[in-house]
């Protein structure tokens, strides 16, 4: 968690620092949002049937303010790309997860017929490579929207010890 220095809404401060406490005020308001929205985003991601899907809710996650390094631009990671708004199908590259390659979108799609087979990794042997990779997105997202959640409580909860609301 980043450290943030919060001030306190007095009226000195109301006088001295007040683009500051704009700031903050607007921070607190996002803040906000976040925590309301998570809830509704985590089920959308549980309910998704498809990869095509969970990578409009991606860029709805990250046009909404989830935003950390982990559901970023990397050029070596999973999203390979100037820019997650934008993002097409072929700049995610998923897989290199028990065994299998790592593909695009598309390749994945491709095929949701082959199963992954008796493995030692606990997965069913009925579950698809499809079903794994999908599980990969899934879990990458609501693990990282939980994870800014948890730092925006955190926020929230050193806001209000500072200043009553």
């Amino acid at each position: 968690m980043k450290e943030v220095e919060i001030i306190r809404e007095c009226f000195w401060n109301m006088l001295t620092k007040r683009a500051a406490i704009k700031q903050q005020r607007k921070e607190f308001a996002d803040s906000l949002r976040l925590i309301d929205k998570a809830e509704a985003y985590i089920k959308r991601l549980t309910d998704c049937k498809s990869l095509y899907e969970l990578l409009e809710i991606h860029k709805e996650l990250w046009n909404d303010g989830y935003r950390n390094k982990n559901l970023g631009p990397d050029p070596y990671g999973i999203f390979r790309t100037e820019s997650i708004s934008d993002m097409k199908p072929e700049e995610v590259f998923l897989g290199n997860i028990f065994g299998l390659w790592t593909f695009i979108i598309p390749e994945w799609e491709k095929d949701h017929k082959t199963f992954f087979g008796i493995n030692g990794y606990g997965i069913p042997a009925t579950a698809t490579n499809y079903e794994v990779v999908l599980r990969q997105y899934k879990c990458l997202l609501k693990s990282n929207v939980l994870s800014i959640v948890n730092e925006t409580d955190a926020y929230l909860y050193e806001y209000k010890k500072v200043n009553t609301i």
